[in-house]
């Protein structure tokens, strides 16, 4: 399986570590999607930061990724990171029985009683390769968010990006 380079897990930890302390200064960490071209040998690498306003409803964010993607094919970077603070959940047996059975969880995480907020990166290269943070934003006695200091990245196989959301991949 392809793995990050050293430059290109310093541009995830530079990006999770604005994000942290966005949320340990009491903002929220406004979801942004990142097209990155690495340097060659005929020109200097770019970051394009693109800031994303937020649909409230589910066909609302499907559009969006719909769009999302279509300015990926345009740009054709090299690598794509889209950063933001969701909500998770970790489905019991049942609910992932039922997701199997009817390709969607019966309850999204959004509405979900035992929901999470977390930070959320999903990185993905032109050549194919996954990952995705995935930190829970905890809060103090005082109410303080946080995240932890250092991010835990994880590969994302084939089974685990049909599960990932809509905006994980931005490249298919």
């Amino acid at each position: 399986m392809e793995s990050l380079t050293k430059a290109e897990l310093q541009l995830v930890y530079n990006l999770y570590g604005s994000a942290r302390q966005f949320i340990a200064n009491g903002e929220e960490a406004m979801p942004f999607m990142f097209l990155c071209k690495l340097p060659t040998e005929q020109q200097n690498g770019k970051l394009t930061p693109i800031q994303i306003k937020m649909p409230n409803t589910d066909e609302g964010k499907d559009e969006l990724a719909a769009k999302l993607r279509q300015t990926v094919k345009k740009a054709k970077p090299d690598i794509v990171v889209f950063l933001g603070e969701v909500w998770a959940v970790q489905p019991t047996p049942q609910e992932i029985a039922y997701e199997k059975a009817e390709g969607v969880l019966p309850t999204m995480p959004c509405n979900h009683p035992k929901r999470i907020e977390c930070l959320r990166l999903d990185i993905a290269k032109r050549t194919g390769g996954n990952w995705q943070v995935l930190e829970e934003i905890t809060k103090d006695a005082d109410g303080k968010r946080s995240i932890p200091e250092t991010p835990t990245i994880v590969q994302m196989g084939k089974d685990e990006l049909q599960r990932a959301g809509r905006f994980a991949n931005l490249f298919e």
